[in-house]
């Protein structure tokens, strides 16, 4: 009977995590793709949105793309692609089902480990509702983030299985599984340091010569991972330099970030898509306040016999964050929500079984405890659930990311680029201007308001945009081209030209650097060069509209009416609603008839295009 009755409960919590994970993250399944990464790892990743193939997983095992090598990510996109199509809904469900998952898991090992049933269910409830926990859920880039804490849940399990009977066929899983969930993140990499956290508790093993020992296989694949990552990284221009963050810098913002997190645990509020790096030192009363905290903590359940799992879970946040907190600067963030979704297994740890010893000591307060503990997880869950809307797409997200602090450049940006390519330019340039406001050397940000501003007819205005962009980043070939195209339409063709060979030399890939080449050289009168440009824009990119549009009209000023039909229907097949296209398809078919009627006319010569 007792056997049905745990089985019974078991079910039950499964159903009420079920229900909770779904309500809380129901909204996701009719959100959009974000602009913020998920063009990267998916929508605009030609591999990646090509679905399943043999030479995608060769690329996956071999790119270094997004600056990491995560090839198990990368499969789990193309195979979300392969089954969902590009519909963000399924993409969506996939994060919230690993999500679930991982909770389930989590009790399972709690469980097992510790034979306890209720402080087992409320760590597994805290970590599946905590508001933290909605980035890595309901952004679909951050797939890697819960792929490899499924790894890292499978790994303690199966390390479980092979300590009550040791030997090397049930130790290959544990080794297997943390090789893939270093292939989904590197955030696994801290995994060996937590299996000994869980030696001393729950397990009880004490020789640690033996227990570091067993644990060389897997201390080397988290170097491999660890050098890999950083070579990733500092080839894809992520890491930040010393020069730019002073040691100094990282160490303060560590310290402050690791008491924002333990606030953010206990208190979730004010929590962002993006937390802007300082840019100048942090108030000393910030620094030493956080430290103290830390310090009064480690020191309350260091060496507290009594309570293993404090100091259990306490290191386990601790050392879990060590990646993530900013020693090693990667990217503009302070900190990030999506960082602690493996490290608030550690709290969850130590208060769960807190309040267990609390209604031991205390039974009159038994009733008491339980009521709180049920009332944090309807909390929780209601603020995540708040958390959740606002992942709904990218203005929603940014505008968010803007009532929380208006300090957040990022946010800023994002929104003034959304505005941008929705056709509202004014409300984009004014944030533009604000983001350079916040951050003035933000070459991004340079570039896209001189787009705005050349497409306004600011050319003066927007050639000293242009050329801040690329002050701030000299060997951004883009940001040169630009540059090019708006000297260019002011009248400095030389110097345009110069510009635009200059990128050609940086990127020689580049199929729209080599249409502005080709625009300028059409506009320079030289429409034989020009050609040939567009004509190697449409070799690199055979589904862009612009270099055949182009490509054809200058066929139709060099008299060759027959080809400048054909690439003129080809440019209409990619963009069927171009007006200027097909009007000018028209004009080279009048051309034609009147030729075949003997009527030739010489061709009328207006602008390019």
């Amino acid at each position: 009977m007792r056997t049905e009755s745990a089985a019974c409960r078991r079910l039950i919590l499964l159903l009420v995590l079920a229900a909770l994970v779904l309500a809380i993250y129901w909204p996701v399944l009719h959100a959009d793709f974000l602009t913020l990464d998920d063009n990267d790892y998916v929508t605009g990743n030609a591999t990646v949105s090509a679905g399943l193939s043999g030479k995608g997983v060769a690329w996956a095992f071999s790119s270094l793309e997004a600056s990491n090598w995560h090839p198990a990510a990368w499969l789990s996109h193309m195979l979300d692609v392969q089954i969902f199509g590009l519909r963000p809904g399924g993409h969506h469900l996939v994060n919230l089902l690993v999500h679930l998952v991982n909770a389930v898991l989590l009790f399972s090992f709690l469980e097992a480990a510790t034979g306890m049933f209720w402080p087992c269910a409320l760590a597994a409830a805290w970590f599946a509702v905590h508001p933290l926990q909605v980035e890595s859920v309901a952004w679909i880039s951050e797939r890697k983030t819960v792929l490899a804490a499924l790894c890292w849940m499978l790994v303690m399990i199966s390390y479980l299985r092979y300590l009550r009977r040791p030997g090397v066929r049930r130790y290959l899983p544990v080794v297997g599984l943390f090789a893939v969930g270093l292939m989904a993140k590197p955030l696994a990499v801290t995994l060996p340091f937590a299996l000994l956290l869980l030696d001393y508790w729950p397990l009880g093993r004490r020789r640690a010569g033996r227990l570091l020992l067993e644990k060389i296989p897997l201390f080397l694949l988290s170097g491999s991972s660890s050098a890999i990552t950083y070579i990733a990284q500092l080839q894809g221009g992520a890491v930040r330099h010393f020069e730019a963050v002073p040691l100094a810098l990282r160490v303060t913002n560590a310290v402050v970030s690791y008491g924002i997190y333990l606030r953010n645990v206990f208190w979730p509020s004010g929590l962002s898509f993006f937390y802007p790096y300082p840019r100048v030192m942090l108030p000393g009363w910030q620094v030493g306040g956080a430290l103290l905290l830390l310090i009064v903590i480690t020191g309350a359940f260091f060496g507290r016999k009594r309570i293993p799992y404090a100091l259990c879970g306490w290191f386990w946040f601790l050392g879990t964050l060590v990646p993530m907190i900013g020693l090693v600067q990667v990217g503009d963030q302070a900190m990030a929500d999506r960082y602690a979704y493996v490290p608030i297994i550690g709290l969850s740890i130590a208060a769960a079984w807190g309040l267990r010893d609390l209604m031991v000591r205390w039974s009159f307060l038994r009733g008491v405890i339980i009521a709180l503990s049920l009332a944090s997880i309807v909390a929780l869950a209601i603020a995540a659930r708040l958390q959740v809307v606002h992942w709904k797409d990218d203005e929603a997200l940014y505008k968010y990311g803007l009532s929380v602090d208006r300090g957040n450049w990022l946010a800023a940006y994002n929104l003034g680029v959304h505005y941008d390519q929705a056709g509202r330019l004014e409300e984009a340039e004014t944030l533009l201007r604000e983001t350079l406001r916040l951050r003035p050397d933000f070459s991004n940000a340079y570039n896209n308001l001189g787009n705005i501003l050349v497409r306004t007819g600011r050319m003066d205005e927007a050639i000293r945009n242009f050329r801040e962009a690329v002050r701030t980043t000299p060997g951004d070939a883009v940001k040169l081209s630009n540059l090019g195209v708006a000297l260019a339409r002011r009248g400095d063709l030389e110097e345009a030209e110069r510009l635009q060979r200059s990128a050609l030399h940086l990127a020689p890939d580049n199929p729209e650097i080599h249409n502005n080449l080709g625009s300028l050289l059409l506009r320079a009168g030289r429409p034989d060069e020009a050609l040939a440009e567009f004509l190697k824009a449409i070799v690199l990119a055979p589904d862009r509209f612009n270099a055949y549009a182009h490509a054809a009209y200058t066929h139709f000023l060099l008299g060759h009416f027959e080809e400048s039909v054909r690439l003129y229907r080809r440019a209409l097949a990619i963009n069927p609603d171009s007006r200027e296209s097909r009007s000018e398809l028209e004009m080279v078919l009048q051309k034609l008839r009147e030729r075949g009627t003997g009527n030739q006319q010489g061709s009328d010569l207006k602008s390019p295009p």
